[in-house]
């Protein structure tokens, strides 16, 4: 800021008593190198205080140097703060340590923060108890002192990138740098839902949040995130090449903690084949499957639903590559084990009818698939519903065989019969 920028910031919420000695005033806003946050800090500090420019320039060339010292040599803020290390470590220092003697909520509230991405971040992701008054004051303290500003959209804060970088430091160097890093990441699997399309915009909120935890994090010798979830919720983007980092990082930590043989890890192997197969690498998927099927299979046992449904996920590459009786030998090896243990009308049987259908269209057998499709539609429009994305599916692929067969009138029949229940949503898919 110019001279008279940064007096006029300094002077905010200060009375002439307090700014009365121009020549100190100047000193401190020459030592504070005129940068916006760190006047915005020493006001906020002098008007809680009610002390003036002189006092606060005192505190400034009085404070605790080594530590000052050593936040500003970690400062990374490439070329724009490479002069101004020390006053923002400086204000930053004394602003923190009056926050945390006369409100420590305030001072948690910030070591939180400071390990969750700098933009966007919502007041629902903060600790239990974010919604009461004492929250409220203390979330103004923050805002006082420019550690955070709020957004337009209500609860929603922004927390400066030195205020985070100094943070951070002065965590490290107090030894709580691993403690805090874990409640937050206990917080966010705590908050996370489930992702899908009618809680999306909580999830959203929340995603690049979960996403800095996890990058903040040297190792995967814990899995404090459900890493499913957000692996979902960057399929239900679009995003797969997020998705599969994610599902390799949790196949990573369940390899290590839970060994290469364990149910959980054989599922997420299955996932893993999943975002591989939305990206068209077919080859890659197949790979992963078949290392599912095997390992389930002697795990779980060849009937357990989740080795059949590595079956029908195998048939679903194996018909993508064009191999479409294998598939169609998958597929009716999923059909038969899940009509046994699931029962005919669940379902996941359901979906392995449509499947086995598509394979006998890719093979030209346009009778038989006719039937599988019908059987799958019948039963979903009863088990699920004639609204469930699902039921859409199985419609579509039997209106596609009857056009393929000329049997129009038909087809339009039943295209006007679920016309008035398609989802206006994109539906996510699972193999």
């Amino acid at each position: 800021m110019s001279g008279n920028e940064g007096f006029e910031l300094l002077e905010t919420h200060l009375t002439s008593r307090q700014i009365s000695d121009r020549e100190d005033t100047e000193k401190l806003l020459n030592t504070l190198n005129y940068l916006p946050l760190a006047i915005k800090q020493a006001s906020a500090y002098m008007a809680k205080k009610q002390i003036s420019t002189t006092k606060y320039l005192k505190y400034c060339q009085s404070s605790d140097r080594e530590m000052v010292a050593l936040l500003s040599r970690d400062f990374e803020d490439g070329h724009r703060y490479r002069e101004a290390k020390n006053p923002i470590a400086t204000t930053w220092l004394i602003s923190f340590q009056q926050i945390a003697w006369h409100d420590p909520l305030a001072a948690d509230y910030l070591k939180f923060m400071c390990s969750l991405s700098e933009k966007a971040i919502p007041r629902s992701l903060l600790p239990q108890g974010a919604w009461t008054l004492e929250a409220e004051d203390t979330i103004g303290t923050l805002k006082a002192y420019a550690f955070i500003t709020e957004r337009e959209e209500l609860d929603v804060y922004d927390i400066h990138r030195l205020v985070r970088l100094a943070m951070l430091n002065w965590l490290e160097k107090q030894g709580e740098l691993a403690k805090w890093t874990e409640k937050v990441m206990r917080r966010i699997e705590e908050a996370f839902p489930r992702p899908g399309y009618d809680n999306k915009k909580e999830w959203l909120s929340y995603l690049p949040h979960a996403r800095h935890a996890l990058d903040r994090q040297t190792t995967v010798d814990n899995l404090k995130v459900d890493l499913f979830k957000l692996a979902l919720s960057f399929i239900i983007l679009g995003q797969y090449r997020e998705a599969e980092t994610m599902h390799r990082r949790e196949l990573e930590g369940r390899e290590k903690l839970q060994g290469p043989s364990h149910p959980r890890t054989l599922m997420t192997i299955n996932y893993l084949g999943n975002v591989l197969q939305d990206q068209g690498e077919y080859e890659k998927a197949e790979a992963m499957y078949q290392r599912a099927l095997e390992g389930q299979e002697k795990v779980l046992g060849p009937d357990h639903p989740d080795t059949l449904k590595s079956a029908n996920n195998l048939g679903s590459a194996l018909s993508e590559r064009g191999e479409y009786e294998k598939a169609e030998a998958m597929f009716r090896r999923a059909l038969e084990g899940e009509e046994k243990i699931l029962g005919p009308d669940h379902p996941s049987t359901f979906s392995s009818v449509n499947d086995l259908g598509t394979a006998l269209l890719d093979q030209g057998e346009f009778e038989k698939a006719e039937a599988m499709f019908r059987r799958a539609l019948e039963g979903e429009e009863k088990s699920l519903g004639p609204d469930h994305p699902d039921t859409h599916v199985n419609a579509d692929n039997l209106i596609k065989i009857l056009e393929k067969q000329e049997r129009h009138e038909e087809a339009a029949e039943i295209r006007l019969r679920f016309e008035n229940h398609r989802h206006p949503r994109v539906r996510f898919q699972t193999h």
